[in-house]
């Protein structure tokens, strides 16, 4: 028996969703979660306040299901790159790489496509990820 397609009704909604959680990461990134507003999300949407607690309860629950969703694309990514047959060392580097472009170069619903961070700007976005955290292993090896 086929699935079922959802509704008309459901499908805006969950794209409404969509939209409004863009705009809240954008203004989290901007403002940062605790000087952002729930009426600069409704605003960027063209939505009254009210409303966009039709969609979410609370600022707290935007905040879960934007780090939700970008969890569940660098999961997914993740279990791609540990089903290929490269070597432990090349699956890090390759999940490394996806994670930084997935935050970095619009490849998230929600990153932010006009970064300065643009991951062409780095010449090997592993390493500098590698050499940053030299440090802490460095202090509690």
């Amino acid at each position: 028996m086929a699935a079922k397609r959802p509704n008309r009704r459901y499908r805006q909604f969950t794209e409404r969703r969509l939209v409004i959680l863009r705009s809240a990461a954008s203004a989290f990134t901007r403002s940062g979660f605790t000087r952002a507003t729930m009426g600069e999300i409704a605003d960027k949407v063209r939505m009254a306040k009210g409303n966009l607690y039709y969609y979410f309860p609370s600022k707290q629950d935007l905040l879960f299901f934007c780090q939700d969703e970008s969890l569940g694309r660098l999961i997914d990514e993740a279990s791609t790159i540990t089903k290929t047959k490269l070597d432990a060392d090349e699956q890090l580097r390759a999940m490394i790489v996806s994670h930084i472009r997935t935050n970095t170069e619009g490849t998230s619903p929600f990153s932010d496509r006009n970064s300065e961070f643009r991951i062409e700007h780095w010449s090997d976005p592993a390493d500098l990820f590698v050499n940053a955290m030299k440090p802490y292993y460095l202090t509690n090896a």
